[in-house]
């Protein structure tokens, strides 16, 4: 079977930020949607100004959906609803205060959304962080562990109820927001505080991002039948106010000679978006997505090839992390 990529010659020859590769608005344009999802209702992660998730917001916005957004500055939350805002779409955007590597902040963020909202179709985990120095929360797990991928399991398991409410009568999707330095990547669940190796923020952020990756494969096997379905994304090299204040990433883009590649913001929504919202998905799940499409395991062996990783897949390893990972957040074995 041929894999769905209908934007393949678009990512054929890139020529850097603002070439011809979609934005997350035209994502949705070319999926008709444009104010044809009134009614629906999406929560988005790391939505300050500029950044991959205020794009993808803007593009889910543009169908009609009431769109929640989150940022651990609320001002720089504000910013953004009050630029989206101005499409003229009927949806409304409304701003909650998240800081994922707290676990409380995430409580009181999913009680804040079930407080406004019954149905959720659409959860889009965006946010993260980069090239951070060693910090262990509260939880027990170092910053990377805790932004890009733990905050995110606990946020999905309190909106759980309503995710599979709402896909009842409606298809629902979690997009998680991951990387291609997933296949760099290998999480030691038995040392997440780096207590018996040496740290490196690289070394941290790829284990979080294959962690993230595992995480929609394992939503996946346990909920697709039930009309909840998720995937993982790469969105691509991004240049964001995130990326260019991030010496690391700015380095490793120079050494791999990424130019060409970089994506602008709207750009780097648009995996994402497409994730969320194309009906070529409709019914599927547990799927690596990039270049606004389908991929398949990456025989190159290059860092910046297209593909997802040998590790991407490992059900062992995805219901070993699952598990442990109930009991970080402190929540049950689920029956």
């Amino acid at each position: 079977m041929s894999l769905i990529q209908p934007y393949a010659n678009e990512h054929h020859s890139p020529a850097g930020p603002g070439d011809s590769r979609p934005t997350a608005i035209q994502i949705v344009k070319d999926q008709r949607l444009i104010g044809k999802w009134a009614g629906r209702v999406a929560l988005v992660t790391g939505c300050s100004p500029g950044s991959i998730g205020a794009e993808v917001a803007r593009a889910i916005h543009a169908t009609g959906a009431d769109v929640y957004i989150t940022a651990r500055d609320t001002q720089k939350g504000f910013a953004t609803a009050e630029s989206i805002l101005t499409d003229g779409s009927p949806g409304k955007v409304e701003v909650i205060q998240l800081d994922l590597t707290s676990l409380e902040s995430v409580r009181k963020a999913a009680q804040t959304f079930l407080e406004k909202s019954q149905s959720l179709h659409l959860l889009v985990n965006n946010a993260g962080v980069l090239g951070c120095p060693l910090q262990i929360t509260d939880e027990g797990v170092d910053t990377h562990f805790a932004a890009n991928y733990l905050g995110h399991f606990l946020l999905f398991q309190l909106l759980k109820p309503s995710l599979l409410a709402t896909a009842r009568d409606s298809e629902v999707r979690v997009v998680n927001v991951a990387s291609v330095a997933h296949r760099l990547g290998a999480y030691d669940l038995d040392d997440l505080i780096f207590e018996h190796r040496a740290y490196e923020a690289s070394t941290a952020y790829t284990a979080s991002k294959l962690a993230t990756v595992h995480f929609a494969n394992e939503i996946e096997r346990r909920y697709g039948a039930q009309g909840l379905h998720a995937f993982s994304v790469d969105p691509g090299i991004t240049t964001t106010s995130f990326t260019k204040d991030t010496p690391e990433l700015v380095s490793m883009m120079e050494k791999f000679g990424a130019g060409n590649l970089q994506k602008s913001s709207g750009q780097g929504a648009a995996t994402p978006t497409w994730a969320a919202v194309a009906h070529e998905l409709k019914g599927k799940g547990g799927q690596y997505l990039e270049h606004c499409g389908e991929t398949e395991l990456c025989t190159d062996g290059g860092f910046l090839a297209p593909g997802y990783g040998e590790n991407a897949y490992d059900q062992t390893r995805e219901q070993e992390l699952w598990m442990r990972s109930l009991k970080l957040v402190h929540m049950d074995e689920e029956k």
